[in-house]
């Protein structure tokens, strides 16, 4: 800790230094706040290395940087909630991804218009999703998915595996028609198989 608390007070950009934040994946993560006023929570490395120099005014403040004229887009939503939900202690979903050390890659972080060129422009009706939630958000695990595809993803998800085939109880709900709370009383509270759970029928003699 010593040594971590020495870039404490020290400047980067327009970011200052104000207190140790967490420890994630063997990278240390600083409270700063910018010159403009508002607070972020950044990773050390991308403060001592130049990638990060601001809470993103420094973008919107280089003339024409907003060249894409997608401001208003859905893509563009996108980025900036991704952005605030990481980066931010004050917003709602803070506790969910930058609280638990999801980060985002520089590339993505620094630019609107790298993070469209990678993901490409967003269907209807679906939404940024991590193929590996516990990852940070970076080209290589990130897509773009609609609600059933995001729910099957959760972090909360019990998954049930049934001749060799995975899925979440919801989705062998949907598959067999037996409903979500039968299957999982039956393996959370009968001990019933996966199998079991799954493939008996309800009003079946064991008792579904």
């Amino acid at each position: 800790m010593p040594q971590r608390l020495e870039i404490i007070g020290k400047k980067f950009g327009r970011l200052t230094v104000r207190a140790f934040h967490t420890m994630t994946n063997h990278n240390s993560r600083w409270k700063c706040k910018c010159e403009c006023g508002k607070e972020v929570v950044v990773n050390g490395g991308w403060l001592t290395s130049g990638n990060t120099k601001s809470c993103g005014c420094l973008l919107r403040d280089i003339p024409n940087h907003k060249t894409h004229g997608m401001s208003t887009a859905r893509e563009y939503y996108s980025w900036s909630t991704m952005i605030q939900r990481c980066t931010n202690p004050n917003h709602t979903y803070y506790k969910n991804y930058g609280g638990r050390g999801i980060s985002i890659c520089s590339r993505w972080r620094n630019s609107f218009e790298t993070f469209l060129k990678d993901m490409g422009i967003r269907p209807a009706g679906t939404s940024l999703d991590r193929k590996n939630n516990k990852g940070d958000y970076a080209p290589e695990n990130c897509m773009w998915s609609d609600r059933i595809k995001q729910g099957a993803n959760k972090r909360n998800n019990r998954f049930l595996i049934v001749d060799g085939v995975k899925r979440t109880v919801s989705q062998w709900s949907r598959i067999t028609g037996i409903r979500k709370n039968t299957i999982r009383m039956r393996v959370v509270e009968r001990g019933w198989s996966d199998k079991e759970a799954v493939m008996t029928n309800v009003g079946n003699p064991k008792g579904g």
